[in-house]
Order: structure tokens, then sequence, then C-alpha cells
């Protein structure tokens, strides 16, 4: 910097007052006294010298870190790689996607079993900088889903500092130092790392869980858990029990009941089974097939593809009422999928009464399942809603003492979704996440947590996880 005054003033209003470097952001700190004080009184630790830069001049580059590599994970890879372009422009150093998996594709991934599916409209589970035109159906399936997201990842690069087989086992907050200090499983071992922002992008579907069932291990048929299903399992003649009642055993339960010979649902409680989000697009029918005009007028008429994805979205937030406890919507939405769910039972009250919540609309994940319901007017489809006593060696004994003989057990059971991550997650004073949330999980805006400074959540705990991407 030139400290020799200006001869004019037009040469004063030229001239650049800040510091200008040679590469290090740290040459344009001023001064740190010595001794540290100030008015013969001593400084406060946080005291920092002043930045003789514009306001919002990076100091440093960020090094970024994910846990997970799925789909939340790739939209923030494309924000930083291409949207913002963060890098070439010299504010983050590296991003690095640290994947459990051997390959990508996060739920879609490792989510195989029959009949697996999204119940968001596929023209809105998308990603908005990649439209997809040539979606076979309104209602994707897993496969579609995932080779979508493969294909999508090439395309643009966003693969770039992934690394497939690594397991986050520790991440502790480095208060001195400003940075998260993480260590990860491979196939070699443990690898230390440091980052200085931290992002969760493991998504509320990744830590799936056996039931907490008395004798599940001594069980001599097939038992197998929907996260991790075995493809060559046969159900064809055999005896099968699910247990469960959330999405996947709703998926599941009508690829099985054409050809077993008898499957048994067992519920803990009952659940909304509604009509698919946005089917109003569809007339209300389960599902849409896109014929190969359609795709090809979406393929050569962007616009067209950007206004149909538009009105999908709209449709979908117009129902967001029905989740307001005592709307005129929510009251409505409730007699109304009371109704078809007891038409889908042929009328049976019996089955409706069981399956039937009592509570409002909106209170728990209502989920869509054709087939599901419909499976029940089946000869060889039983409900049971007796409370499970234990697992025995040739099947599941319920509270009233019946012995339920199957020949397979099919564990829909879910994930761990209380956020607390199972490994030690340490932030200032040595607080450790699952200790802070042991009572309730709590968030600014779902994205970040009290006491862990640059940690960043996707589909934090107080999220709408299935709430869809925009088109822009």
């Amino acid at each position: 910097m030139n400290f020799g005054a200006p001869s004019t003033s037009s040469g004063m209003l030229a001239e650049d007052p800040t510091i200008q470097l040679s590469g290090d952001p740290d040459q344009a700190n001023g001064p740190t006294p010595s001794p540290f004080t100030r008015y013969n009184q001593p400084l406060p630790k946080e005291w920092i010298p002043l930045y003789r830069r514009p306001m919002r001049t990076p100091t440093r580059k960020l090094r970024i870190c994910t846990i997970g590599a799925g789909i939340s994970a790739m939209n923030l890879a494309y924000k930083i790689h291409h949207e913002h372009d963060l890098i070439a422009r010299g504010i983050v150093s590296e991003l690095v996607m640290y994947e459990a998996n051997e390959d990508l594709g996060g739920t879609w991934l490792v989510n195989t079993y029959p009949g697996v599916a999204c119940d968001v409209p596929a023209h809105i589970y998308t990603f908005p900088f990649e439209p997809n035109p040539d979606w076979s159906a309104f209602y994707a399936g897993g496969d579609e889903i995932w080779r979508y997201f493969k294909r999508t990842v090439e395309k643009w690069e966003l693969d770039r500092g992934v690394r497939c087989g690594h397991k986050v086992e520790r991440a502790e907050w480095d208060e001195e130092r400003g940075k998260w200090m993480l260590e990860v499983r491979n196939k070699d071992g443990v690898v230390k790392d440091e980052c200085d922002i931290l992002v969760s992008a493991i998504g509320f579907l990744s830590q799936w869980r056996w039931p907490d069932i008395p004798g599940i291990d001594g069980y001599e048929g097939h038992l197998c858990h929907s996260a991790v299903w075995d493809k060559a399992f046969k159900w064809d003649g055999k005896r099968i029990a699910v247990i469960g009642n959330g999405s996947s055993a709703i998926q599941i339960m009508p690829q099985v009941v054409e050809k077993a010979e008898h499957v048994t649902n067992f519920i803990r409680r009952p659940t909304y089974i509604t009509p698919g989000l946005g089917s109003s697009m569809i007339g209300g029918e389960v599902q849409y097939h896109y014929s190969e005009e359609e795709k090809r007028k979406f393929r050569e008429d962007p616009e067209e593809l950007k206004r149909y994805r538009k009105q999908i979205q709209a449709g979908s937030n117009r129902s967001f009422d029905m989740f307001t406890k005592d709307s005129k919507a929510q009251v409505a939405g409730k007699k109304a999928t009371a109704d078809q769910m007891r038409a889908k039972l042929g009328d049976n009250e019996e089955l409706a009464n069981k399956l039937t919540p009592d509570y409002e609309v909106g209170c728990r994940r209502a989920t869509p399942g054709p087939g599901y319901l419909e499976a029940f007017t089946r000869d060889n489809v039983s409900l049971v809603t007796e409370r499970i006593e234990g697992i025995e060696a040739k099947g599941i004994r319920t509270g009233d003492g019946t012995l339920h003989e199957v020949d397979a057990i099919v564990c829909a059971t879910g994930f761990q979704v209380d956020h607390r991550p199972p490994w030690p997650f340490i932030g200032r004073d040595g607080l450790t996440l699952a200790e802070a949330w042991k009572d309730e999980p709590t968030s600014y805006l779902s994205l970040c947590a009290a006491h862990f400074p640059n940690f960043f959540m996707f589909s934090g705990r107080t999220s709408l996880p299935s709430l869809p991407l925009p088109p822009h």
C-alpha cells in the first residue's frame, strides 16, 4: 500500500485505501497490541485486529465437508460448483462428501424392496436445475429415480470430492481453531480430517432398525428388513408376516399377496391411507403413465414442462390448509379420507374401525398406498392388531396367546428418526448432540443447533422433508 499522501483530491479519491494482498489474507490484519491490553486493561479474548479490506471480503477459503452424498448433498454441490461458483471465486477451497455406501444414490440405492416408489409426483421430485422430460409415470419407481440421480450427477460432475465407503464416526468442534475435527472409517481403517463447515446430509431414512421384539434371533424362517431387502427371496406359496404399516409395508403388501399362500399384517396403530400427493392432476387415479407424445412435447418445449411442473406444485401447496388444526379443509379431509378408506375395504366396518385413525389428518405423515387396503378384502390376507409378545422359532406370538406360524417375516419397521447420531458428535464445552437433544431436538429453522457452530443440516428435525423441490 502507498502511504504517501495523494497530491490532489482526485488522486485521493482514485487511490484504493485498502491493503493490496500478495495472496495471504492475514496480511490485511492490523497490529495486535503487545502487551495485550487497552487503557491498561486486558483485552477480551474475543478481540480481533482491524481487517483492512472491504466488508464481506473473504479472509480465508472455507473447506466444507458433508456427511452423506445423496440428493441433498448433490443440490449443495451444484450450488457450490455451478450456481454460485464458490470454488473458482476463491470462497470455498474444497467440498468433500463422505458417503458410507460404496455407491451413490442414498435411499434409492439401498431401498430395493418390491414396489418401492416415491409418493411425490416425479416431476416435482426432481433436481431444480435438471428437469426430466422423460419420467415414465406420474409417480416414479425407485430404480427409475436412482438412474435419474446417477445420470444427473455424472452430467454435472457433482461427484467431485465424493468419497464412497467412508463412514463418519466422530465429529468434534475445536473452539480454539474454529474447525470441526472428523474421524472417518474406510476399508483401510480410520482417517482424520478437518473442515470449517460441516453439513449433515444423511437424511432421516438412513439408520434402519430391527424391531425390539424378544426372540427375534431365534426365528427359524426367512427374516428380512425392508431397508436391506434380499433380492433372492421368493415368496411364492409361502406364509408371510409383514410387521408395520408405514410406507414400506404399504408398498410391499400389494406386491406379495398375489403369489403368497397367506399374508398377515401386524400393526400397532392405524394410519391414514390417502390418495397420492397431487393426484388431482391425474383425475384422482392411483397412477398415470406418460405417452411418448407427452414426453416428446416436454423435451421440445422446456417452458411447457416448467408450466406443468409448477401446476403440480401449486396443486400440492393448495392442500396445505388440511394440516391446520380444526380448519374446514382438515375436517373435510378427515371425513373424505375415512370414507374412501372404507370403500376400498369393501365397506367392511370391522376392518375400517381397525385401520382408520381417530386423530386428525396430518398429525402423522399420511401415506398413499395403492392396493394396500384392497389387499385386506382377499381371502389370503389377515390383519392382526394384537400386541406382539415375542417371536418364536415357527412364528409370531401375540398378546392373546396365539402363535401365528409363518415361513417368512418382513420387518417394515422403519428407521431411527430422532436425528441423534449414534456416534460422538461433540460441540462447544464437550456437549454432545445426543445429550443436547435427549428430551426434544431443537434447532433454528431445522438448519442448525445451538452450541454446534458452523454445523448445518438438511431435513432437520422440524423440517418438512416430503416437500417437493420447486422448479425455477
